[in-house]
């Protein structure tokens, strides 16, 4: 039985002309994840949004191991990558390792690849790096040909419906390939999980629900009482619900007030969210929570180059790890998601209770209604990594 489907798609497009003792690199990487969440909010302030941030960094990671120069290190401080100037890849492997699972109640899958023109001069160490850190297999194909394009997209798109069991189809268009490309490279992620505590179907109730622009549409809302990690202040709720098998969990910050929603928004860092996970206690909870899908459809290329990664999409761009030279340029960054959020699921037995009787429970009545605007993120709770980061601000139409 499914609860959770998520489903991260991202390519990005060369063109001639482009772990718990780690932890440390993916606070850094969770910094890009919120203000990557954050430019693109700029453009789609009234709208709902879904990414997966350790989906497009580990592609972006992908083209770092290539980068070289003031490139590299523009997109260092960006992605908030280790300064030592080394590969980012073992470090990424060690996190693929350590959270892609496939269990009766939680599967998450990891897959990459490398899209190159036939005959074209890469150096074969880079795609032996990329192979053994990001488990990529290469395959060529022939970019200089409208036929030659049309049918690697076919391809490629293929692949990515297969590796995100079917909920993407499409994350690349014919026109984004032209006759310069010279390397694609994907990365695909799908999430299927089962609650810890589920709801029931036949508790759930459409209900309003307060839109962002002072609107009003009617939601699916999903209800439950349960124990919860917990946190609250004079702004905010937060409260996290866990995943079967205690590897993942969604954190949901709640604005006290409906029309606070954008200054909590701006004001969210990955400082703040660190401290407040470490103030989360158990609590017993009654849960109000909207069932919802969504999907979004973003081209990166903009907001990236505004955070400050200019170099790597100019004629300037210095990949000479790739290629020896530097006639490599990245010319589109492309990223598709998927989120669908129901009831179903079974609760969990005896690990319901987990550490949560060495806190402090707050002494009162707690009701968290989420019929008003809210930021979820999907966090694996060991090396503390963003998986995904969502906004949810618009009901049904």
């Amino acid at each position: 039985m499914k609860i959770f489907l998520y489903l991260f798609a991202i390519a990005i497009i060369f063109i001639c002309g482009v772990v718990p003792e780690n932890k440390s690199i993916f606070e850094d990487t969770n910094s890009f994840s919120i203000n990557l969440y954050k430019q693109l909010v700029i453009e789609n302030v009234n709208n709902n949004l879904v990414l997966s941030p350790f989906s497009i960094s580990q592609a972006l990671g992908m083209t770092y191991e290539g980068a070289r120069n003031e490139t590299r290190t523009q997109m260092q401080n960006v992605l908030g990558f280790p300064e030592n100037n080394e590969a980012i890849g073992p470090l990424f492997s060690k996190v693929n390792n350590r959270i892609i699972c496939n269990t009766d109640t939680v599967s998450l899958n990891i897959s990459n690849g490398l899209w190159a023109q036939k005959e074209y001069r890469f150096i074969p160490e880079y795609f032996e790096l990329v192979s053994r850190y990001y488990n990529a297999p290469l395959e060529y194909a022939n970019f200089k040909t409208r036929g030659g394009r049309k049918g690697v997209s076919k391809v490629i798109n293929s692949w990515v419906k297969k590796s995100t069991n079917g909920k993407i189809e499409e994350l690349l268009e014919p026109a984004y390939l032209v006759k310069n490309t010279r390397l694609v490279l994907v990365n695909a992620i799908w999430f299927n999980a089962q609650w810890k505590l589920a709801f029931k179907k036949d508790e759930t109730k459409r209900v309003e629900f307060f839109n962002i622009d002072e609107s009003k549409s009617s939601v699916q809302m999903m209800t439950q009482k349960g124990k919860f990690e917990y946190f609250e202040n004079e702004d905010i709720q937060v409260i996290k619900l866990p995943y079967k098998g205690d590897k993942m969990a969604m954190t949901v910050i709640l604005p006290k007030e409906k029309d606070s929603f954008l200054r909590i928004e701006k004001d969210l860092n990955s400082e703040f969210l660190s401290i407040i996970d470490k103030k989360m206690l158990s609590n017993e909870v009654q849960l109000s929570f909207p069932k919802f899908k969504e999907e979004s459809d973003l081209k990166l290329k903009p907001v990236l180059r505004n955070m400050g990664m200019s170099l790597a999409f100019s004629d300037t761009a210095d990949f000479s790890g790739m290629t020896g030279g530097t006639d490599l340029k990245i010319d589109k960054v492309i990223h598709k998601s998927f989120i669908e959020v129901s009831e179903e699921g079974t609760e969990a037995a005896a690990a319901t209770a987990i550490t949560m009787a060495r806190k402090t429970a707050i002494v009162k009545d707690i009701y968290f209604t989420a019929n008003h605007p809210f930021v979820y993120l999907i966090t694996d709770i060991q090396t503390g990594v963003i998986l995904f980061v969502g906004r949810y601000v618009k009901g049904e139409q």
